[in-house]
């Protein structure tokens, strides 16, 4: 049936709570202006509406806090916005009582709600040994629950979900401003070396960098490349990490960057030869990172742990390393380091698998699921 006025679809967007920089500033020019690429084809289908707010940056207090100031704040704004809306697509357990009050409203409205979820297995830190039962049972109440890839898509059918779809929206997060003009420092760095190994991203723990770097020093002695591991972004575990190069006489072969500004990003991967990001299992395993999406999507050869929840959907355009294995991780390095060929390979497959996914094709993939959820007899606006 043909429509008068364009359904009104309005998605939630949140940005993680950090009290330290991150690896760089990716949201904080959202909103002003700049439309990602996927979010003009939405507007040429729907009256879209994107909600997104950023003070949370600026909040020196725990993240969990954090979290519920922001809410209470944009309650009323949401709420408002929310019931006019006849489609809505929310974050899922990570940002909760949004989730919450998208899951409300949509009964309230009868309108469609879609939930977007990353999650490949059980929670366990000790706050969600209270929300998580209470997300588990609402979401099977959801008519769409839509995930970025097969590991997410496995674990939620293993509990007996039927709501469950692919659409890989994750893959539109390496969306990077062109490298117009590369650093002399970083031109300085492409010309001293022979082989660039590179890290962006938080440094905290459960990133696994000092596995790296243990992993690095190993490289170094075991063969005579030259070669540097570029280390770029901040967190609370920085003086650590500068502590073990020290301690391991390779403090002038490991350069800490610090946070790289969005439009500076492209450039550095422009200069790698391999991109590591091997993370290691805490509390929580990994779920979708963006800066493997970003490095592929380059055409730079990728290292990832198995702790990563997006490795069924990146092989065999990265190479698997085993989660905390620094031996694993040093001998792969070395492969590439030594083997311009297999290099080159890897890069190739991790650019074609990459930008095999555009937001043409995530835009069909939104919709096909849409049309699911009427065909399966669901209430449906579309």
């Amino acid at each position: 049936m043909k429509m008068s006025k364009k359904l009104k679809l309005t998605m939630l967007g949140t940005i993680i709570t950090r009290r330290i920089s991150s690896a760089f500033y990716k949201y904080l020019e959202v909103g002003k202006g700049l439309d990602h690429p996927f979010d003009l084809m939405l507007r040429e289908i729907f009256d879209l509406e994107v909600i997104y707010y950023d003070s949370r940056l600026s909040y020196d207090i725990s993240p969990y806090k954090v979290y519920v100031i922001d809410f209470l704040k944009i309650f009323p704004t949401y709420f408002k916005k929310l019931m006019k809306s006849d489609i809505i697509i929310t974050p899922g357990y990570g940002a909760v009582f949004e989730f919450l009050l998208a899951y409300v409203v949509s009964k309230i409205r009868k309108n469609l709600l879609i939930v977007k979820d990353t999650h490949w297995y059980w929670q366990q830190t000790k706050i969600s040994r209270f929300f998580w039962f209470i997300y588990f049972s609402l979401l099977r109440k959801v008519p769409l629950v839509i995930v970025p890839g097969r590991a997410a898509y496995i674990f939620w059918r293993s509990y007996g979900f039927e709501n469950i779809r692919i659409v890989h929206y994750y893959w539109l997060e390496p969306w990077m401003p062109k490298c117009l003009n590369t650093s002399s420092s970083l031109l300085y760095l492409r010309s001293k070396y022979d082989f660039i190994i590179l890290y962006l991203g938080r440094l905290i723990k459960k990133r696994g960098i000092d596995i790296a770097i243990k992993a690095f020093s190993n490289l170094l002695k075991e063969s005579n490349i030259n070669s540097v591991f570029v280390i770029a972004g901040d967190g609370p575990i920085k003086d650590e990490l500068i502590s073990l190069s020290k301690q391991l006489n390779i403090s002038d072969r490991i350069i800490f960057l610090g946070p790289v500004p969005e439009k500076y990003k492209e450039c550095l991967y422009d200069i790698a030869d391999i991109f590591v990001y091997v993370p290691i299992i805490e509390k929580i395993p990994e779920e979708w990172p963006i800066p493997p999406l970003e490095a592929m999507k380059k055409g730079v050869p990728t290292i990832i742990s198995t702790a990563v929840g997006s490795v069924l959907d990146l092989i065999p355009g990265v190479l698997v390393v085993k989660w905390g294995s620094v031996e694993h991780l040093s001998n792969l390095m070395k492969k590439l380091a030594l083997n311009k060929e297999e290099r080159d390979k890897v890069g190739r497959l991790a650019f074609k698998i990459a930008n095999s996914i555009n937001e043409k094709e995530v835009l069909l993939e939104l919709m096909k699921a849409l049309r699911g959820v009427k065909n399966d007899g669901n209430e449906n606006p579309c």
